[in-house]
């Protein structure tokens, strides 16, 4: 008596996550894109922004509305069994807007004016 068995070796799930522009001034928006290999289809997507923004979407836009650093992770699972998960970082820096702002002291105005000497014509 022989008995078979067949054994399927599942191709391991890989995965990479990037980033169009991951430095910019605030408001900062970043297109994202996310690539897999192996597994098992379908794949479930999960991003976290590290601004406790999130997408279920494999290639999200993500606005970044204050300035700081930030790390995007993507989390891609697969439907096999056992399933498979891996999980990818990208680093996004957003600046802050510089802003300025003055006023004129009008006694210092006209206190600099009467103390100019303007020329004869």
């Amino acid at each position: 008596c022989r008995d078979t068995v067949t054994v399927t070796v599942l191709p391991i799930l890989t995965c990479s996550a990037s980033g169009d522009t991951t430095t910019g001034i605030e408001p900062h928006t970043v297109d994202f894109t996310a690539t897999r290999s192996g597994g098992v289809a379908p794949y479930a997507y999960a991003w976290a922004f590290g601004d406790l923004g999130t997408s279920a979407s494999q290639n999200p836009s993500h606005t970044y509305a204050n300035a700081g650093d930030y790390d995007a992770i993507l989390t891609v699972t697969d439907a096999g069994s056992p399933q498979q998960t891996c999980r990818d970082t990208v680093a996004v820096t957003v600046i802050p807007v510089l802003t300025c702002s003055a006023s004129a002291d009008s006694t210092a105005a006209r206190m600099f004016l009467a103390q100019a000497k303007l020329p004869k014509r």
